[in-house]
């Protein structure tokens, strides 16, 4: 009886082993074969696809730091750089997502070629395969698997497919290319609502790159009333106000305020949050009280233990609201401490370097402006707005101050020439000394800083002054002991 009973165990092993077997080949398109493929793609191999996926994206979302000084991007795809740190994950999706096509799609027996639809995954596992494509920035691979899916499926995927289509051709800058599917997203009746949203946000990005902000205006708010994640609509209303800023309409600045407002309702992130509050500050209506409140706000962040990283914005802002009533000395000094703040935020930096070089320029100060050009370029990327405008200044003002140096050394040689030999020796016993108290100074200030973490510690009131030269110079040729001697003299 226990043999008869091994044997039968035997056999149904025997069966089941022949059975999966069976289900295992991908050239029969049967239910059982179906049903395999299906069940192992999804969990065995798509799924962990798809997770990394997610985690590749998240990292890449909470490593971005965002340029509120520019029009903010609708979706984070991060840069060239910052793409590279997200290639192991999207090089797992990649791996999965082939391995999910090439092993688990039916395929006909005679042409070898895939049943599309059979097993319901595949579709989604060359999704995949294109999203990671498209975040290693590899655009044109991405391209002729979004296409593939497109021309390949009637699922929703299809829709999908041209979705992303919109989105890489948008991020590629090649609008052209956008627009054909645009207009069949439009028109086509059975476009999943689900995709709705996602169809607006893309259509924003097409208006935004061609400067079209009224366009662009209609379609985030579009978006917007199709967005339930908090975090997302957070910054949509965020660009929107940004928009309605640039949109540079009567009544305009209301409508941005509004968007500021909104942003905040969501409570976003505290960056958000502070730069939220710094536009409602910079668009609020103008006047003598309202200019106060602002600036004692404004003062109060500053103690804020929160807002130490961002201490920069805030004197940068106090500098904008004080031009405003004319205070432009005043404004001066909140634009240098804005620039002595500034730790790691070279963009802000730029921008303090730059308001003071052309504040100084507008003095007629043209020294003082040339070098404050020269720290403006030393932080500023190449690819800012006004970029090369402001290369061309500097160069001009490098011109410009040459001259004005030589005149002014001239002019000291002829004076000191004409004094007479015992005031002559006085003078330059007095610049010799000064040189000296200099390099003594500079010696110091050098010791602090090596024993400090961050430097040495920045009097407010003289933040940032532009060097003026090597002080240990021949005195001649000392921009700083000139200037002295050329106010003695």
């Amino acid at each position: 009886m226990k043999k008869l009973f091994n044997i039968k165990y035997i056999l149904f092993i025997l069966f089941v082993s022949a059975a999966l077997f069976s289900a295992c080949t991908q050239y029969k398109n049967k239910p059982l074969n179906r049903g395999y493929h299906n069940m192992t793609s999804r969990f065995n191999v798509y799924f962990y696809a798809k997770e990394s996926l997610k985690e590749g994206v998240t990292k890449l979302e909470e490593n971005h730091k965002d340029d509120y000084t520019k029009l903010l991007p609708l979706y984070i795809y991060g840069t060239k750089e910052s793409s590279k740190e997200i290639f192991p994950e999207m090089d797992r999706v990649i791996k999965k997502s082939s391995i999910c096509i090439t092993r688990h799609a039916i395929k006909d027996k005679k042409t070898k070629q895939e049943v599309f639809g059979a097993v319901k995954w595949i579709d989604n596992a060359w999704m995949s395969l294109g999203k990671a494509h498209f975040y290693k920035r590899e655009y044109f691979t991405a391209i002729e698997t979004f296409d593939f899916v497109a021309h390949s499926y009637k699922s929703k995927e299809k829709y999908e497919a041209w979705l992303w289509l919109v989105k890489t051709y948008n991020e590629m800058g090649l609008l052209s290319q956008s627009e054909p599917y645009i207009n069949l997203i439009k028109n086509e009746a059975k476009f999943p609502k689900e995709f709705k949203g996602e169809f607006e946000v893309l259509h924003t990005e097409f208006y935004i790159k061609q400067g079209l902000y009224e366009e662009a205006i209609k379609k985030l708010s579009d978006a917007i009333s199709h967005t339930k994640d908090k975090k997302q609509k957070a910054r949509f209303h965020f660009v929107l106000g940004q928009l309605y800023e640039q949109h540079d309409k009567e009544g305009d600045n209301k409508k941005a305020i509004e968007q500021y407002k909104k942003t905040l309702a969501k409570k976003p992130a505290y960056e958000m949050e502070f730069n939220s509050r710094i536009k409602l500050a910079l668009l609020a209506e103008y006047n003598e009280r309202t200019a106060a409140k602002l600036k004692h706000e404004l003062l109060k962040m500053l103690k804020d233990i929160k807002n130490d990283e961002y201490q920069d914005v805030i004197y940068y802002t106090l500098g904008q609201l004080e031009e405003r009533e004319k205070n432009y000395d005043v404004a001066f000094k909140y634009y240098k401490l804005s620039a002595s703040k500034s730790k790691s935020n070279d963009i802000q930096k730029s921008k303090s370097y730059l308001r003071i070089a052309e504040m100084s320029f507008d003095k007629e100060d043209y020294p003082q402006s040339k070098a404050y050009y020269d720290s403006t370029i030393a932080f500023m990327k190449e690819d800012a707005y006004g970029y090369k405008d402001i290369i061309s200044k500097k160069n001009s003002l490098d011109v410009l101050v040459g001259h004005i140096n030589t005149i002014k050394s001239q002019d000291s040689l002829l004076k000191l020439a004409a004094m007479d030999s015992s005031t002559r020796n006085d003078f330059i016993k007095k610049m010799i000394k000064k040189i000296e108290e200099d390099e003594l100074k500079a010696k110091e200030l050098a010791e602090q800083a090596a024993n400090t973490d961050n430097g040495a510690d920045i009097n407010e009131n003289n933040a940032f002054q532009p060097t003026a030269g090597n002080t240990g110079a021949w005195y001649f040729y000392n921009q700083q002991t000139k200037a002295f001697g050329v106010n003695d003299l």
